[in-house]
This record gives C-alpha cells, structure tokens and sequence, in this order.
C-alpha cells in the first residue's frame, strides 16, 4: 500500500482532520435510548453513589406500572433499591470525562475510543508486516465512525478485542496473558464479548511460532478466566445473578430470525466495504485463523439474535443496522485490509508502481472522509431535530405533568441535566397496551400524549383509538417528528 513511515504519517493526517469533522459535527445530545443507562451509570458513580435513591437525583420518574418507585431511567429494580441496568464498562470510560467537563464532554470519550481502536488496527497490521495505512478502513468505517459519536458499549468492546488480537501476536507469556486481560476488558464493555476468549486463546496454543505456545494458550485463558470471575463477582454482589444486571434476558434468541438476519448481515457486510464479509476466509496471515473464529462466532451469534437497528432508508439500515456486530468488526476490518493488500494492493504497486498506489490511497482516504462528513451531517440534522421535539414538550408541557409516552419520547429526558420532571405513563410494554385508566381518570390537570414519529401515517391503531377515546386534542405547531396530544380532565370537559 505504502511504506510504514509514510502509511504513519498519512494515517495520523487523515486521524487529525476525523478529529476535526467530529468537532465541527460535535453532537448535542443522546439520542440512542441505551446512552441513557451508560450516562445514568456515570452519574451516579460521580455522586459516590451505586443507587438511583443513593444519588439523590431529583429528576426521577414513576412510570405508572403496578408496584413501581420513582428512579432514574435505565435503572433496575434489586431488593429496595434501583441499580443500573447496563454493563459498566463504558461508564467507567465515560465517568472522567462527565465529571470533568459535563454530560456534554462524553461524547469526546467516543472520538478516543474510535481513534484508539484505529491506532491498535494500524499497530497489528505493522507487525504482521502491512502498512499501518489500511486501519484507515477502521477510522472511517460508516458503522464505526457513526457511532463514535453516541455513548454505547460495542466499538470499546471491539477495540479491546482488536488489542487482544494484537497482544496474541506478542511473543512469549506477557503477550498471552495481555491477550486474555484485553478480552476481559472487551467482556467489561459487553458481556457477550466473552465468547471470544476461548478463540483466542486456541490461536496462541495453535501458533507454531511460539516456543511454549499450549502454555501460553493457557495463561491467555486463566487470565480471561480471572476477569470473568471479578465481572461474575460484580454481578452477583449487586444483582444475585451471574451475568446479566438485569437479572435475565435482554432480548430473544431463536432459529426464526436466523433467515432474515443472514440475509441482512450478508448483504451489510459484503456492501459497506465490498467483498469484506468474505475476508477471514481468505485471510492466510498470521491473524487469519483468529480473524476467522472471533468473526465466525459473532456473526452467528447475532443471526440468532431478535434485533439490529432499522434506518429511515436501505442505505441507513445497512449502517446502523451492523451496530451490535462492532465488537467484530474492528478484527474483520484488519483482516480484509490484509487480503485486500495482498489481492488487489500488491499486484497495482507490481503494475503502475509505489507512487501511484500512494496517490490513489490517499484519494481514496479522502473520498471516504467525505463521506463520512455527509453522513455526521445527516446525523446531526436528525439529533438536532430530536433536540427541537425535546424542546417543543419543555415548552408545551408544565413542569409536574402526566404524559402518555408512546415509543422513546420519554427517553430525552432520561439523563438528569436540569429542567422540568414529568410523571410518564408508558403506552405500551413488551407490544401490550397498559391500561391507565385509574391514573388517567383522577386526573385534575390537563394531561398529554407524546409521540416520536416519521409522520403522522406512521401513528400506530391503537394510538388513534386512545386519542379518539379521550377525545384528545392535537397541540400544533410541533417540529416534524413529535406528536403531542393534550386532554382535559374529565370535570373540565365542556358537556
């Protein structure tokens, strides 16, 4: 592709203006409902607390289910008290930032991750002999690079892996047991990340290179072992429960959504960098059997999962919809800059020579900048919109008020940074409507209804049939995307 020193420094220039895109782009809010939980985990912790009712925050919530306490959002109930319900991991990340600058200073804890995540990319693929240039691929990845600018979990567990993939590489025992500590800490962003240590540590018993390489296979495994003990510890002092902090499932895994997430995963992954789903199998570098194994699991791990995100369109789905598969795709990233280095790289550089590769790298680095440039765009219009419906209610709804919440509405007041605490009554759990009727009917102030759409034809039935029910009134003008519906309370009602 290019010399390394020269790969270095064109990686560290196109580094510096990502950095700078992000700051111009800089995102105003939280707009994914499980940021809430990772920032109200920070919070909390910045307080000395461990609680919801330990904070003393005061904008908490009752959301009007049978035997529920007011609590912070994305908090669980445990015993008397409210935990968080998110791994915590990236709370950790996150809580120097929060309590140094503020909830808004988190985001930069993303901008480090993605940069960090790129840095380790560009330092494995230098030790297994490529230029450090191809973790360009990872530094601007439409998946990666989108949500770098959100407060989640997956790319820090996908960066740890990738440094755990990196430390595997490492001669002798001091790599085999980073290697195994850098899987625990990918396990302490996301639990599932865990899957992968059993893989790794089979590529360093494997690894005919390695002098006592069973040994070290073990010692990756023990110390993988021992940071899932501390996480198993963890769990069960706060929750009574092993691995989950909620006690139980967070969503359902079956062979029914096996066809549709395939498909999905086939065309996402073959389409955003063409031909990359394909890359672990051709991969004959030393990283290629654990790119195939760490690869291999994830992606058949989440077809069986229940979820993946939906865009507005195909394009936007294909993006977002890879978000739970990032603690893959750092490694899968690595690997197809590797094969496509070896592929289509090398056979140009033996054909028009090093220098015209160099150019057409470096343009095809700023064609992808680009492109990452319209799409924090886009992103920004859409958080800037969110922010306009958040407004819209603070400015519509006095402070104390009951809101029906029909979707996520309820989700932008989630993280406690001042400003009016509504009482919000959830329209609907696990697809069944609530019945608040004993709430709605004792109501002596006008109450509301709040709902987060792409257009009023996207209002679900069973919506309309509450509104006609209560004879609800539109509250107009609200900006594209929010719904708001008021009603008076029953003695107020003209006859």
């Amino acid at each position: 592709m290019m010399t390394h020193r020269a790969g270095w420094l064109s990686l560290f220039g196109f580094a510096i203006a990502y950095s700078c895109l992000f700051a111009w782009f800089y995102p105003p809010l939280s707009a994914i409902e499980d940021e809430v939980g990772f920032v109200n985990q920070a919070l909390v912790w910045s307080r000395g607390a461990i609680s919801s009712e330990g904070a003393g925050f005061a904008e908490v919530t009752d959301f009007g289910l049978p035997d529920s306490r007011p609590h912070l959002m994305d908090f669980v109930p445990v015993g008397p008290r409210h935990l968080p319900g998110r791994h915590p991991g990236r709370s950790l990340i996150l809580l120097p930032f929060l309590m140094s600058g503020g909830v808004h200073a988190g985001f930069v804890s993303g901008l480090l991750i993605h940069l960090a995540t790129t840095l380790v990319a560009a330092l494995l693929l230098a030790r297994i002999g490529h230029s450090p240039f191809g973790a360009v691929l990872v530094l601007f990845h439409p998946t990666l690079a989108l949500y770098s600018r959100t407060i989640m979990g997956d790319e820090a567990a996908g960066g740890f892996l990738l440094l755990a993939a990196l430390m595997a590489m490492v001669p002798g025992r001091r790599g085999a047991i980073g290697a195994g500590l850098a899987v625990g800490l990918a396990a302490l962003m996301r639990y599932h990340a865990g899957l992968a240590l059993p893989i790794i540590a089979a590529s360093i018993a494997l690894n005919p290179a390695r002098d006592r390489r069973r040994a070290d296979g073990l010692a990756c495994l023990v110390a993988g072992g021992l940071c899932g003990v501390l996480l198993i510890v963890y769990n069960v002092s706060l929750y009574h429960a092993f691995l989950d902090p909620v006690g139980g499932p967070r969503g359902q895994f079956g062979l029914r959504f096996v066809t549709d997430n395939v498909l999905f995963y086939f065309v996402a992954l073959m389409a955003l960098w063409p031909g990359m789903l394909l890359a672990p199998v051709l991969d004959r570098s030393p990283i290629g059997g654990l790119a195939r194994g760490v690869t291999g699991t994830f992606l058949v791990f989440f077809s069986a999962y229940y979820f993946h995100d939906q865009g507005g369109s195909r394009a936007e789905t294909l993006v977002v919809g890879l978000r739970l598969i990032q603690v893959a795709l750092p490694i899968w990233i690595v690997s197809y800059a590797v094969v496509l280095d070896h592929l289509l790289v090398a056979p140009l550089r033996r054909r028009v020579g090093r220098r015209a590769v160099v150019f057409a790298s470096i343009v095809a680095g700023v064609v992808l900048l680009g492109g990452n440039g319209l799409a924090f765009r886009k992103h920004q219009q859409y958080l800037i919109g969110i922010g306009q419906a958040r407004d819209a209610i603070v400015a519509r709804v006095p402070s104390g008020s009951v809101i029906v919440t029909h979707g996520a509405s309820y989700k932008l007041f989630g993280i406690p940074i001042g400003g009016p605490v509504y009482r919000w009554l959830l329209f609907s759990s696990t697809g069944f409507v609530i019945d608040h009727s004993a709430v709605i009917d004792r109501q002596q102030e006008r109450w509301f209804l709040a709902i987060l759409v792409k257009s009023d034809a996207n209002l679900p039935s069973a919506a309309l049939d509450f509104i006609n029910r209560y004879q609800m009134h539109r509250v107009a003008p609200t900006p594209p995307g929010l719904v708001l519906y008021y009603a008076d309370p029953p003695s107020q009602v003209r006859p």
